[in-house]
Parts: C-alpha cells; structure tokens; sequence
C-alpha cells in the first residue's frame, strides 16, 4: 500500500513539475497537489531533492516506454517508426524539458548521475534487443540508435525538426539497409 502511494505521490508531483516548471513549482505547491499541509511533503521525501529526483527517474522511464521501447516494436517498419517517434516526441516534450530543467540545475546535476548511470545500463540493453530484432549485432545498432536518441532530445527541447530531421533521416536509411540485407526475397535474387 505504501509503495502505491508513492507512486501516486511521484505522479502529482511529476504533473506538476510538468506543467509549472522545476524552478516555479514550491514545495507547498507540491504538498498542495497532493491535498497535504504545507510541508506535507517531507512525509513522503526526505527533500525537495529527493522528490525532484524520483521524479527525473519516474520521467525518464516514461520516455523510454513511450519512445524507445515503442519504436522497438516498429523497428522493422522504419518510416512508420519515424512517424510514431515524432508523434510520442510531440506528448513527452513537456516531460523531457522538466528533465532538462533538474539535469542543468546545479543544484540536482550532481545528485543526478546515478539515475545517468541507471538510463545507461538500460539503454545498453535496449541495443542488444534491437540488434536481436534487427538480426544484426549490437556494435551496428549503438550509433543509430543513439543518434536517434539525440535527435528527438533535441526535437523535445527546442521544438524544431530542423535538426532532428536530418538525424533521423539517416537512421531511418540505415533501417530500410538492415531491412533488405535481411530480406529472404533478396537472397533468393543472388541463388
């Protein structure tokens, strides 16, 4: 029951940080959202840090579901993928910019390698599961999958597909390369 209530704590909190920003939102702004006193808060959270990094961790698992783990499954269908990239981009930019906004605080920069370290092993992870998808090896997906990575951090950032697009442009060929490198159609053509 408790962990239940945390989750339900992290998600109000991570709302509002959302929609308010890092450095706007209070502590009794927080506490109010979850209809506690004032500093009622600190019944769930050590700090203000504390909170402010469980919900990094929480924003950071919910792009990687809405975005990564989402594009593993139309990885072999790369202009599909793209679209729905663009589309989850679109509905986590509010969220990735609150990550942004608590990662270039210097008040929670240091506070937060853990949780980089964390995304790391995760995403070293989810390149071997696109290699396995791919039937390549992971050494060939890592580049793209991080350029793409970047690029639609850049796109949650600022808005722009002017840079984005480029990236992914490549990425999206090099899908459509792996796609008919595994093609059995293709192999019958060389028979």
């Amino acid at each position: 029951m408790e962990q239940e209530r945390r989750e339900e704590v992290i998600d109000s909190c991570l709302k509002l940080f959302v929609s308010k920003g890092l450095a706007e939102t209070s502590t009794r702004d927080l506490s109010g959202s979850l209809k506690l006193q004032n500093a009622g808060l600190y019944y769930y959270f050590k700090s203000r840090s504390e909170a402010v990094i469980a919900c990094v961790e929480e924003a950071m698992l919910r792009i990687e579901s809405n975005m990564i783990l989402a594009a593993l499954e139309d990885a072999d269908a790369p202009d599909r993928m793209m679209r729905n990239l663009y589309r989850h981009a679109d509905e986590m930019a509010p969220t990735m910019r609150f990550i942004v906004q608590a990662y270039t605080s210097p008040t929670y920069h240091g506070a937060l390698q853990e949780s980089l370290d964390k995304l790391k092993k995760r995403n070293e992870s989810t390149v071997k599961k696109f290699a396995v998808k791919l039937g390549c090896r992971p050494e060939e997906v890592k580049p793209y999958m991080y350029s793409c990575m970047a690029a639609m951090t850049n796109y949650m950032v600022f808005g722009s597909r002017s840079y984005a697009d480029f990236q992914i442009e490549i990425v999206r060929r090099w899908l459509n390369s792996i796609a008919e490198r595994n093609d059995p159609r293709e192999e019958l053509l060389y028979r």
